[in-house]
């Protein structure tokens, strides 16, 4: 679909050379084999200005780096308008028409073709953000209602009951509430900061059922969600590797999540002590750095860091 797409915005290009009008004093002193050599070049040019800003220029300059992209945009409209003259002065009997005279077909033949590569490859991304949205959400129930998880809640939420303890018909009601969340309330693109917030409260319970006096786990939430919205699981993955790579049966270890709203921001930390080695660039780490580009592009800072005995992330996003 996508290589079919592009083959429609080249016959467009291609058009658009076509019925971009030339300068009239080049007309009258140019060869017809010039000038299909010189359309030709246009095309090669515009064409290879669309392939650049797809895969090359949006990809790794326009998100992060937005003035430098903007400067070679205005590099490689320069080298468009400079290459015709450059091969004249290799040519002898043949000449190229040169744009310096008139770079105004030149000039919107590039912008076009930018402006459809822009385009389509917005329509990539959002497609590619829908897939990988779904495969997140399996994903993600994967890592949190995978049976090794789903068991260890249940175990100790029998042990509650066999202590007769007041809490079990809470803790039972907060597993269903967790796959309810995940299951059906989690599938749009942002969801209720509140409910998140709700559910990453729930899970950082359900944990704690499974872990010994040694290992102090705290969660800090602060500010008013208000009617906030954010995109799911976003924050789950960086709590679920402190919970998998910071807890250990047989040492003291800590952990403090906090996680602080305002009108318009949320910010986030998560330290832990280290027992594990863990990757900065696990495959949850990955999809979660992944979508907050697609998502959230230059509206969030990610900062991940290990010291001597804790690893520790902070996040800020604009909500």
């Amino acid at each position: 679909m996508k290589n079919t797409f592009h083959g429609i915005l080249i016959v467009v290009i291609i058009l658009l050379t076509i019925f971009v009008p030339y300068p009239p004093k080049h007309s009258l002193t140019i060869t017809a084999r010039e000038l299909y050599y010189s359309v030709m070049l246009d095309n090669v040019m515009a064409a290879g200005g669309y392939f650049l800003n797809f895969y090359v220029f949006i990809p790794f300059l326009y998100y992060g780096k937005r003035a430098f992209y903007f400067l070679v945009l205005i590099a490689y409209a320069i080298c468009v308008i400079y290459i015709p003259t450059i091969l004249n002065y290799f040519f002898s009997g043949f000449h190229f028409l040169d744009p310096l005279h008139f770079p105004i077909p030149q000039l919107v033949l590039l912008a076009a073709a930018l402006m459809l590569s822009y385009i389509a490859r917005k329509r990539y991304e959002w497609k590619q953000l829908s897939e990988e949205k779904t495969a997140f959400e399996l994903f993600a129930l994967k890592q949190q209602m995978q049976p090794h998880f789903f068991f260890n809640t249940l175990n100790g939420i029998y042990g509650l009951s066999i202590q007769q303890s007041e809490k079990t018909p809470a803790y039972i009601l907060k597993l269903a509430n967790m796959m309810r969340y995940v299951l059906y309330e989690s599938n749009a693109d942002k969801v209720s900061l509140a409910k998140e917030l709700d559910h990453i409260s729930n899970y950082c319970q359900m944990q704690q059922l499974r872990l010994g006096l040694n290992n102090q786990v705290s969660l800090r939430i602060t500010g008013e969600a208000g009617t906030n919205q954010i995109a799911p699981f976003i924050l789950i993955p960086f709590i679920e590797n402190s919970f998998k790579h910071g807890i250990s049966s047989s040492r003291e270890t800590q952990m403090l999540i906090e996680i602080n709203t305002t009108t318009d921001s949320l910010h986030f930390s998560a330290t832990n002590t280290i027992v594990k080695t863990a990757s900065n660039d696990g495959v949850g780490i990955k999809n979660v750095k992944r979508r907050l580009d697609l998502i959230y592009p230059d509206q969030y800072t990610l900062t991940i860091s290990q010291q001597t005995q804790q690893f520790i992330v902070q996040l800020s996003v604009k909500l």
